[in-house]
């Protein structure tokens, strides 16, 4: 009788180069041959599994073609939750297919390894296989269903700062209604809700907004040089014109009086709480089909004055919003290679700071994931 599953063997053009896509990309780690085993090629293991790169000069893979049908020989592997696993793929320039709806609710896509081996990609729920023994839990009353809870990470992991593709249509006020009650159920400290949202439709009032996003990213160019700074000037951050709508989110340090639960050592948790109130608009934003894009190279007395607020109200955020006609795969910064997103084991300390790194079993749940 089969007592387990011991590993897969994959041909490998260049052997560095899928040793290195395989490890820093899929998260699986280099380890020592065993002594029976063949020498030719690299040994990694991780997922509970290991792979055999066996190095072929010759060998090129069927890739993902125009059009990947499952009969096409690959090997398969399972995630939590395929939209989010594909767009991490996605920020790292993996060849990929298009998703795959499935008839049991479940997604499906494929992507090809440096040699061009074709893998599957599903997050197909053990209660769906079929002969399983899996015995799932009941839901508590409190607890999100699975597709609920893709549904959450699939705003977050999509959520994009988007600038440009925008379409002229209105926002509807159903929609935009919509926007703003999620915007104002964000938590607060003390309960103190210190936003407010100014609707700007106006275009004279935008295009004096597009005079102080001008001078102060000239001002911001200025700080890099040579050509970091004409790469710096040929992003673009703001997209206050092409929408046709704008909203500045603002915090009133007075809200709340004097004394505010929670406020009395960390002054700046109000504007903390606007942020999040940002975040939340953001996130149904997303959820709705309406890109959103931050400005935040701007002096913010000269859009305190132009929007004529309070002495006691600061600008926090200035946002376009619109619909898109499509939105990016990877953050724009990353896709123009400015920045890259960092690694989670290296942001993670145990107790102290000085303390670097978690339990093996945490990144390996990580790395599931990932």
């Amino acid at each position: 009788m089969i007592t387990g599953f011991h590993h897969v063997s994959v041909p490998a053009r260049n052997l560095g180069e899928s040793v290195s896509f395989y490890t820093s990309i899929l998260g699986f780690d280099a380890v020592e041959r065993p002594d029976h085993l063949p020498s030719n090629g690299v040994w990694l293991e991780g997922h509970g599994f290991q792979l055999h790169l066996i190095e072929d000069p010759s060998y090129h893979g069927v890739g993902l073609g125009n059009t990947l049908l499952p009969d096409k020989r690959h090997f398969a592997v399972s995630v939590p939750n395929a939209i989010l696993f594909r767009t991490y793929l996605a920020e790292h320039g993996v060849p990929l297919s298009d998703l795959m709806p499935l008839s049991n609710g479940a997604q499906q896509f494929f992507f090809a390894d440096p040699a061009g081996t074709p893998i599957e990609v599903n997050d197909i729920k053990k209660e769906n296989l079929p002969a399983t023994t899996y015995a799932s839990h009941p839901l508590s009353a409190s607890e999100f269903s699975p597709a609920e809870q893709d549904a959450v990470y699939r705003a977050i992991f999509e959520r994009r700062d988007v600038r440009e593709n925008y379409l002229p249509d209105p926002i509807p006020e159903k929609l935009l209604a919509r926007l703003l009650v999620s915007a104002h159920h964000a938590p607060s400290v003390g309960f103190m809700q210190p936003w407010d949202f100014i609707l700007i439709e106006d275009i004279d009032t935008r295009r004096a907004v597009k005079e102080i996003f001008l001078k102060a990213n000239a001002n911001a160019a200025g700080r890099y040089s040579g050509e970091q700074a004409e790469r710096y000037r040929s992003l673009k951050l703001e997209s206050i014109l092409e929408t046709p709508l704008n909203i500045c989110v603002t915090c009133d340090r007075a809200r709340g009086g004097e004394n505010v639960v929670g406020r009395d050592t960390i002054r700046d948790t109000d504007l903390y709480s606007v942020a999040m109130a940002v975040q939340n608009l953001w996130l149904a934003a997303r959820s709705e089909g309406v890109g959103v894009c931050w400005v935040s190279v701007f002096e913010p007395n000269e859009l305190k004055n132009l929007l004529e607020l309070p002495g006691q109200v600061i600008p926090v955020a200035y946002l376009c919003l619109g619909f898109v006609r499509n939105f990016p795969t990877e953050p724009d910064l990353q896709a123009k290679k400015w920045r890259k997103r960092l690694s989670l084991r290296e942001l993670i300390h145990h107790n102290k700071w000085s303390s670097q790194g978690a339990d093996l079993r945490l990144y390996q749940e990580i790395d599931k994931l990932f």
